[in-house]
């Protein structure tokens, strides 16, 4: 590592104060409606690199190790040190077997397993498997007694408590493998063309609902409860699937998974998924009530939006991989990030209050702190009077259109005695002054008993639907003004 210059040290120092001044005026200015929610914090481990930049499987062994594969073999870390186990096959898949303290791993042409010996040291040991078994290992399963291993072209079976192989089920040359998992108690397999099928020993049942996933790709399949799991597919729609039926599932996100292209999922504990996407991140979600509670991406944080894989550990931790490395976010404390500030980007320089708007320059640009108004519109019922028309109305009850005809001494003070007559009802019986001088001047003396306007009727009441617009909340964002952009 290079040695810092004072142009640096002065870079660094301002950028330093100006963050300050203007993490200061965000806690120090009023804010009406709910305040930042803040950010999950984020521990990026740049030491990964070192290894390798694309880690596409994660998982945490029987001894609290987190391994990640890559193309040079397997990196653990036990929390303070990085160390790189090699192999002689590239993992492509990984799965943790807790019972037997072992780690499963796929390759080309072949698998294996990771185990720790008597001084702690990882050893790589080969499953022997059917000389016909070909292919990238894509999928691995761990039932009760048995261990599935598939690749595009076919599924070795194995004998869980030996490893001793128990049966090898191929597919036609025009066919290929493309998912295995588990649900209740059955074990289903998906082929390309064909769709969703159901193992039974050797032999292969197609499903009759087989044409929903028939010429597309399932991505990840996650528990749901004891009679659906949560299927994702290629397409970018999530389905709940019993064993036979299909049930649309979508996050409450406004498409924001699908619109960032759905890349994998994760099934962090009883109540909580994480989506991983190849453009926003990821995005945790509830498993009932389908709610989104985060979004890690870059303006939240993490390096890059482009995810490889993701993961977790036994401590509320989740682990993120992407293009420089990898990161860990803590959804276990009770603490949130607010140093991240959506929608700024670029090393920030400087802050200046003007005209009761905050500023800040960056090295992206200029940015400013507008305050936004979410508004939701909801129908309502509301209670309206049926007032007559102007017009002359027949016997039966049809308006005709024209003024009716004054009688000879009328001076028109009935009319303007009817409409305060209304206005009564519908305002309460409030009066304004103007409306009072105007009745004394059309009739400045009592006006004798038959001259007197009859009592007018009541008018009638309806309901009608209404569309409303109610403040949801308001908060604060920082929007780019446009045409500075260095």
């Amino acid at each position: 590592m290079g040695h810092s210059t004072a142009k640096d040290n002065n870079k660094w120092r301002l950028s330093g104060q100006a963050a300050i001044i203007f993490l200061e005026a965000l806690l120090f200015m009023p804010v009406p409606g709910n305040g930042q929610e803040g950010g999950l914090p984020l521990t990026h481990f740049s030491e990964s690199r070192m290894a390798e930049d694309q880690n596409w499987a994660i998982c945490q062994d029987s001894y609290n190790i987190m391994l990640f594969a890559n193309r040079r073999g397997v990196v653990t870390f036990d929390g303070y040190n990085w160390n790189l186990i090699r192999l002689p096959v590239i993992p492509y898949t990984m799965i943790s077997d807790i019972r037997s303290q072992r780690v499963f791993i796929g390759g080309e042409d072949s698998y294996g397993y990771l185990s720790r010996n008597s001084k702690g040291i990882y050893e790589y040991t080969p499953i022997v498997a059917d000389s016909s078994f070909t292919g990238i290992v894509t999928g691995i399963i761990l039932t009760d007694s048995l261990l599935y291993v598939m690749s595009a072209g076919c599924i070795a079976i194995h004998n869980l408590a030996d490893l001793e192989p128990v049966s090898l089920i191929g597919c036609d040359a025009d066919e290929s493998f493309t998912s295995i998992f588990e649900a209740k108690g059955k074990i289903y397999i998906s082929l390309w063309s064909e769709g969703l099928c159901r193992l039974e020993g050797d032999s292969i049942v197609p499903l009759l609902t087989a044409y929903m996933t028939a010429w597309d790709e399932i991505l990840f399949v996650l528990p749901y409860n004891d009679n659906r799991v949560l299927i994702g597919l290629g397409s970018n729609s999530m389905h709940l699937f019993d064993g036979l039926e299909f049930y649309s599932w979508e996050p409450v996100d406004e498409g924001y998974v699908g619109q960032n292209l759905l890349a994998g999922g994760y099934c962090l504990n009883d109540t909580l998924y994480m989506f991983s996407t190849y453009e926003g991140g990821v995005v945790v979600a509830g498993r009932q009530s389908r709610r989104v509670y985060h979004i890690i991406n870059y303006e939240s944080g993490l390096p890059d939006n482009e995810v490889y894989a993701i993961g977790s550990d036994n401590s509320s931790g989740v682990w993120i991989s992407h293009e420089y490395g990898l990161t860990r976010a803590d959804l276990g404390l009770p603490v949130r990030n607010f140093s991240i500030y959506p929608g700024l980007k670029g090393n920030l320089i400087s802050s200046l209050w003007y005209n009761d708007k905050l500023y800040a320059a960056t090295s992206d640009g200029l940015y400013i702190l507008t305050e936004v108004r979410k508004y939701d519109t909801a129908e309502v019922l509301r209670r309206v009077a049926n007032t007559r028309r102007r017009g002359s109305v027949t016997a039966a009850g049809q308006a005709t259109g024209e003024p009716p005809a004054r009688e000879a001494g009328d001076t028109g003070a009935d009319s303007i005695r009817e409409r305060r007559n209304i206005f009564n009802v519908i305002f309460g019986k409030r009066l304004t002054a103007e409306t009072a001088a105007t009745a004394e001047q059309v009739s400045p003396v009592p006006m004798p008993e038959q001259q007197r306007p009859k009592p007018q009727p009541q008018p009638e009441y309806s309901y009608v639907m209404r569309s409303v617009t109610r403040l949801r909340s308001i908060h604060h964002e920082i929007r780019k003004v446009q045409g500075i952009d260095d």
